[in-house]
C-alpha cells in the first residue's frame, strides 16, 4: 500500500507541474477507473495464485487516495476551516466505507447471488460499481475544485500557506 500512496502523490505532482491544477482529481479518477477491471479480475480469479497477483496490484492502487484526498482538502480550504473539512471527510469516509460497503456486499451475496457461495460475485459487483462511480465523481469534481482554488487568492507565501478568502 505504501507504494501506491507515495507513487500516486508523485504522479499527481508531475501532472500538476504540467499546469493541470486539478491533478489530484485527474489521477484519482484514472486510478478508480483502473480498479474496476482489477476488482473483477481479483474477485473472480480462477485460482489463489491469480487472486494474490491481482491483490498486490489492488492494494497498491487502493492506497493512493489516502494521500491525495487530504492534499485536495488542504488545497481548497481556508486555513481556519481545514480541521473541520478534514473531520467531515473522515466522517463520511468511515460512514460509507464501514457502513454502506460491507452491508452492500452482504445484501448482494444473500439476495442477488444466493448466499455465501455468491460472495466473490457480490464483492466484484460492489467494488466495481463503487470504483466506477468514484471515477465518474472524481472526473466531474475537477472544475468545482479548480473554482474553489480560484476563490482562494494567493497572498504572500510564508511557508504555512497564508490564503485570503474572497467572497464571490
Amino acid at each position: 500500500g505504501i507504494v501506491g500512496l507515495v507513487a500516486a502523490g508523485r504522479i499527481a505532482d508531475r501532472v500538476f507541474a504540467t499546469g493541470r491544477r486539478a491533478a489530484v482529481f485527474i489521477v484519482a479518477a484514472i486510478i478508480a477507473a483502473l480498479l474496476v477491471p482489477l476488482n473483477l479480475a481479483l474477485f473472480l480469479a480462477p485460482s489463489a495464485g491469480w487472486a494474490t497477483a491481482w491483490l498486490v496490484l489492488q492494494s497498491i492502487l487502493f492506497a493512493a487516495p489516502f494521500g491525495m484526498a487530504p492534499t485536495a482538502i488542504q488545497q481548497m480550504t481556508p486555513p481556519t476551516m481545514r480541521g473541520q473539512a478534514s473531520a467531515v471527510y473522515l466522517f463520511f469516509s468511515a460512514l460509507i466505507g464501514l457502513g454502506v460497503g460491507p452491508t452492500a456486499v452482504a445484501l448482494g451475496s444473500e439476495y442477488l447471488f444466493g448466499g455465501s457461495a455468491g460472495l466473490p460475485y457480490s464483492l466484484a459487483l460492489v467494488t466495481s460499481i463503487g470504483c466506477g462511480l468514484s471515477a465518474l465523481l472524481f472526473w466531474l469534481a475537477r472544475a468545482p475544485f479548480v473554482a474553489s482554488l480560484d476563490r482562494l487568492t494567493d497572498g504572500p507565501d510564508d511557508g504555512v500557506g497564508t490564503w485570503r478568502v474572497t467572497m464571490a
